[in-house]
């Protein structure tokens, strides 16, 4: 059995996705795969990684439960027992739980850390888990810097042999030949192969209404049946009136955020491809506003917040985003089909072709 242990430098690095596309690509190939989540410590997005892990589990049909597929969780209990120093020994849990999904498996696909820290506490860091695993590791690393470079090295270091490569993931257009003609033959000279470097996506970057909501303590007054829907942009509307159908037109499938008093910048966003309408100081919009807002499906959400702090609450929501979209899976799996050094990762891993 080969086991894979998929961990990125940071949280949004899009392990999830990358996890469930090699899943489903080596099963497609004909490989028996299994997926295990040893450790999930993000307290403030828990529920959100639950559902990752819940939505690879549906994806790949498999029928051990997700107690089993994520065994240690780090919340606020688990934090107490650690520190008052009365937590077992969750190594062996670990080690169970990867018996148990890895039975009859060709494959197992590890879904692993943010980082090298993450987890250190409970004995469960990369470094531990991939020892424990005796796994092979993937590196994928959210490629906006040209300085990507000094986390992928310094994982080598901490890694050696079993570090595989590292898949670039979002890397911006503007920055596409650097990292072809510079960065990856600059790593592969220094023993790290670039299985794949992926371009930044308007639609794999966006974050969902929902999402929006719940980041400004919002309260919805149209359309809460669009909750799911996608955002791409964000814009202020602070303009002038005669200056807002233009403005609003330049990008597509965003979010707008404008004062609750002003209906004529409200109007003109309805008028534009708007996802989702913000109304700073909690003000309620008038009755021809909610009527055409419903009329076109697009959520009103009413916030406390001034305009300025919510714009930053929205855009920060547009840094950390989740994958698990089905959308963005359907966009992720073909980018991955088209660019990922497929057939090297496969003999790398010591897999046989299947057909």
């Amino acid at each position: 059995m080969v086991t894979l242990y998929v961990m990125s430098l940071e949280s949004f690095a899009g392990k999830t996705v990358l996890c469930l596309g090699l899943a489903r690509k080596l099963a497609n190939d004909g490989y028996s795969v299994g997926y295990l989540r040893p450790i999930t410590t993000a307290v403030r997005q828990l529920g959100s990684a639950q559902s990752c892990a819940s939505v690879v589990k549906r994806s790949l049909g498999l029928v051990e439960s997700m107690e089993l597929l994520t065994p240690v969780i780090v919340d606020g209990e688990t934090l107490d027992r650690v520190f008052s120093e009365k937590m077992g020994d969750l190594t062996e849990k670990v080690g169970e739980a990867f018996r148990l999904t890895s039975s009859g498996k060709e494959v197992m696909v590890v879904e692993g850390t943010s980082g090298f820290a993450e987890g250190s506490m409970v004995g469960l860091d990369a470094a531990s888990t991939v020892a424990l695993l005796d796994a092979q590791v993937l590196l994928v690393v959210r490629a906006n810097t040209e300085l990507v470079a000094d986390g992928i090295l310094a994982a080598k270091k901490w890694l050696g042999n079993r570090l595989l490569g590292v898949v670039l993931n979002a890397v911006p257009l503007p920055m596409a030949d650097f990292f072809k003609e510079s960065l990856t033959p600059y790593l592969e000279r220094h023993g790290v192969k670039v299985y794949a470097a992926l371009a930044e996506d308007k639609l794999l970057m966006a974050t969902t209404v929902g999402d929006i909501v719940e980041r400004l303590g919002g309260r919805v007054v149209t359309a809460q049946d669009r909750m799911k829907q996608l955002v791409e942009n964000v814009m202020v509307g602070a303009m002038t009136v005669e200056n807002a159908l233009q403005y609003f037109r330049r990008k597509p499938n965003k979010v707008v955020i404008t004062g609750g008093d002003r209906p004529d910048i409200q109007l003109a966003a309805l008028e534009t491809s708007t996802r989702c309408l913000v109304l700073t100081g909690n003000l309620q919009p008038s009755p021809m506003i909610l009527a055409r807002a419903e009329e076109l499906g697009v959520p009103i959400v009413l916030v406390q917040q001034d305009t300025v702090t919510a714009a930053g609450l929205v855009e920060q929501a547009f840094t950390e985003v989740l994958f698990h979209h089905e959308k963005k899976m359907r966009r992720f799996a073909r980018m991955l089909e088209a660019n990922l050094r497929y057939p090297e990762l496969r003999e790398d891993l010591s897999l046989a072709p299947k057909r």
